[in-house]
């Protein structure tokens, strides 16, 4: 039909098309009121037609001073950086037993952070009955070093290790190297145990 335009204005050549639109609109909208299934489907090509509008929507402009919406743009795409974890630093972590208060402990410098305590029978026995790691310092392995420190120290002493700490007896059952130095807490050692905290209570 562009045939009919030459020698023709731009216009009327704009006049033309707008007329050509209109005449094929009102025909489409006549078809659709015959056949339903074609309303429907003129329907759902229209809206996905409007979704991809959308979804191809380039990036609002940012005003100057703020900073780029990309989370706008990525939608459900967008990365997020995780929350970095509040973790102390390892560097300056010490574990040593000490004696005057029955305990091995973790040392942040000077501060004690951590503690595995215990009460010794006085002859060959060795109670653990409390092991603990300050909140700041939780989540980086600190229990399990204190645990293999406290054992090992006790192994290399002579000493039998009685579990009465849940977390030590825990520690115990995934280590099969010290199984023929535990000694099942007995109504003698708990007995010992019972005393030694009395003791300390009333101290």
């Amino acid at each position: 039909m562009w045939w009919n335009f030459v020698g023709r204005t731009h216009e009327e050549i704009v006049g033309f098309r707008a007329q050509w639109q209109a005449e094929i609109g009102v025909e489409a909208l006549r078809q659709s009121i015959r056949n339903p299934v074609a309303k429907t489907a003129a329907r759902a090509s229209a809206r996905s037609l409007r979704e991809n509008r959308r979804r191809c929507r380039p990036p609002p402009s940012p005003t100057p001073g703020s900073a780029p919406a990309t989370d706008a743009w990525q939608g459900h795409r967008a990365l997020r950086t995780p929350h970095a974890r509040n973790e102390k630093s390892l560097s300056d972590i010490t574990i040593r037993n000490n004696p005057a208060r029955l305990r091995f402990e973790v040392l942040d410098g000077d501060a004690a952070v951590g503690q595995a305590a215990y009460v010794d029978d006085g002859a060959t026995h060795r109670i653990f009955y409390h092991t603990v790691i300050d909140d700041g310092y939780g989540g980086q392995g600190l229990a399990g070093r204190l645990a293999a420190h406290a054992l090992d120290e006790t192994v290399s002493a002579g000493l039998k290790i009685v579990p009465v700490c849940p977390y030590i007896k825990k520690y115990l059952g995934k280590h099969a190297q010290y199984e023929a130095m535990i000694q099942k807490p007995t109504p003698a050692l708990l007995a010992v145990l019972k005393n030694a905290l009395g003791q300390h209570a009333r101290g």
